[in-house]
């Protein structure tokens, strides 16, 4: 495989500086058996992050915080 020339582009190099500047994760772990409503709820949205986004901002106005 090629080196690459120093001082050249790097594409993936970008996008990693990119979503560490940008974005975050948060891990959220369910149980099989006593979270199976909430597991299959998730698996039919189209979205998850939008989906729990909406959710938590349903709640942020519901409650007057922010």
């Amino acid at each position: 495989m090629p080196r690459k020339a120093s001082g050249k582009f790097d594409k993936n190099k970008y996008g990693q500086e990119y979503h560490a500047k940008y974005y975050t994760a948060r891990n959220l772990k369910f149980k099989k058996d006593e979270d199976a409503d909430v597991l299959a709820k998730l698996d039919s949205v189209p979205s998850k992050t939008d989906y729990v986004r909406q959710l938590i901002r349903a709640d942020i106005k519901k409650s007057g915080e922010h």
